[in-house]
């Protein structure tokens, strides 16, 4: 009897010290975890002060691959969304016009609603019209007049967004001069198609271009030379 009560008793201690022992470990693993989170947060930290020293430098290209991999390694970081901010505009000083865009998109997704949405917005547009100013168009003589203007459509549409969504940003002013030159890039372009078409005798195809060209930029030197195109036209076509 004696001996199952001693058996008993030691049964007891051996739980009770292995469940001390548990706890330990949790609250030691706990207390260990919390280091490792706040040795990693001074380590975010710490990179991303260094990497905006560098922007604020203008050593653009460090700062860049330094919020690359900030970005990369620690994509849920408080920093995370000012991280994405920076990289955006760093693309677009580094001439990786691409990756700001694709980037803009991807951080639109991620924060629908943000503080810095009309800034994006309009580096996001000095992208695409720097896309669309090819400097290879230059360099072999092309004339941008031929070239597809998608980039600049991209461009007119995002720029007409922002003034829509955001009518008081700092950026109107710099908008409308930038629209101004998009819609006549376009119109030229415009313009260079009819005389394509008229020089191949399709007919049909300039009247329908001209009357779009007049109805999308009127008031213009482009759109006077739509109707002088389009009056000629009609003289062949025997409509007038």
């Amino acid at each position: 009897m004696k001996k199952i009560i001693i058996k008993n008793i030691f049964c007891k201690i051996l739980i009770v010290s292995l469940l001390v022992i548990i706890t330990n470990c949790s609250q030691y693993k706990h207390i260990n975890n919390k280091k490792k989170i706040v040795t990693t947060n001074f380590f975010i930290k710490t990179k991303y002060l260094e990497a905006n020293n560098n922007l604020f430098k203008k050593n653009y290209t460090e700062a860049m691959l330094q919020f690359e991999q900030l970005d990369k390694l620690y994509p849920y970081s408080k920093y995370t969304e000012q991280i994405k901010v920076n990289l955006i505009y760093l693309y677009y000083l580094n001439k990786r016009f691409i990756s700001a865009i694709d980037l803009f998109d991807e951080f639109i997704r991620i924060y629908p609603i943000s503080k810095y949405t009309d800034y994006l917005l309009y580096i996001k547009s000095l992208s695409e019209i720097s896309l669309d100013n090819n400097k290879m168009q230059y360099l072999f003589r092309i004339n941008r007049n031929d070239c597809n203007p998608f980039y600049a459509n991209q461009a007119i549409y995002d720029l007409q967004l922002l003034v829509k969504n955001y009518p008081n940003s700092i950026y109107i002013p710099f908008i409308k001069k930038r629209l101004k030159f998009l819609k006549k890039r376009l119109a030229l372009y415009e313009l260079n198609v009819i005389q394509f078409y008229f020089n191949k005798e399709m007919y049909i195809s300039v009247v329908k271009r001209c009357e779009m060209l007049i109805k999308n930029y009127p008031y213009t030197s482009e759109s006077i030379l739509a109707l002088i195109i389009m009056e000629k036209t009609y003289k062949i076509l025997n409509v007038i």
